[in-house]
């Protein structure tokens, strides 16, 4: 198992996957419980590198599969299989997983907010240098990435979406930014109910950042 993923951790989730998920399957033949599956099917797909397909992700499944079982302490006489694994996740109902999700993102944990253009979105023959982006969020310990938002680079900024996002963070959320957000009113939001932020500054920032240095002067190297 990878070593980014306790198994402490891997229990919690795996218990509040039996909790939460309702499994709608046939009692005939259902011969996989589903909070177990998911669970190695997730680790999976942490686990992997590169492109990732469902062939790949099985093959994934297959190698961390008796380890699951350790971890769990659970005795399973084998891995489910590609096709099964297919019809399994063709039918899970996401909704319950989704709010796992969200649990996650009500800790404590350190969040990254970034936006990223699409590739292909800016027509580079027409000298376009804005297009369609995506805003995500993930978490520096879990990785869990979250979507928040798209926007047209054309017309809208980055900025509306996250601060939208920021008015539903829960208190004492920790969020770092990249230099775009570095605004009074974004920060001054993000301070309130004990929010906390970690923001970098850019040579363009001139004001700011000599403000920093005389108040540290080992501030910027």
């Amino acid at each position: 198992m990878n070593n980014d993923l306790s198994s402490a951790e891997i229990r919690r989730f795996y218990e509040k996957l039996q909790v939460k998920l309702v499994d709608n399957r046939s009692h005939v033949g259902r011969n996989h419980e589903l909070a177990f599956v998911i669970t190695l099917f997730i680790i999976s797909i942490l686990t992997s590198y590169d492109h990732l397909s469902i062939n790949k992700i099985h093959r994934n499944m297959v190698h961390h599969y008796e380890n699951l079982c350790i971890c769990l302490h659970k005795d399973v006489d084998r891995c489910i299989s590609r096709v099964r694994l297919t019809r399994v996740l063709s039918g899970v109902d996401y909704e319950p997983f989704l709010t796992i999700c969200n649990v996650v993102y009500s800790s404590t944990e350190w969040i990254s907010i970034d936006g990223k253009k699409l590739r292909g979105s800016i027509d580079s023959k027409n000298n376009e240098k804005r297009g369609l982006s995506i805003v995500y969020s993930i978490g520096h310990n879990t990785s869990i990435q979250q979507l928040l938002g798209f926007y047209d680079g054309t017309k809208e900024s980055e900025k509306n979406i996250v601060y939208d996002h920021i008015l539903k963070l829960p208190n004492k959320a920790r969020i770092t930014l990249d230099a775009m957000h570095n605004s009074e009113n974004l920060l001054s939001n993000i301070h309130q109910n004990s929010r906390f932020y970690l923001t970098q500054i850019k040579s363009n920032q001139k004001k700011l950042k000599d403000d920093l240095a005389r108040l540290f002067p080992n501030f910027g190297g």
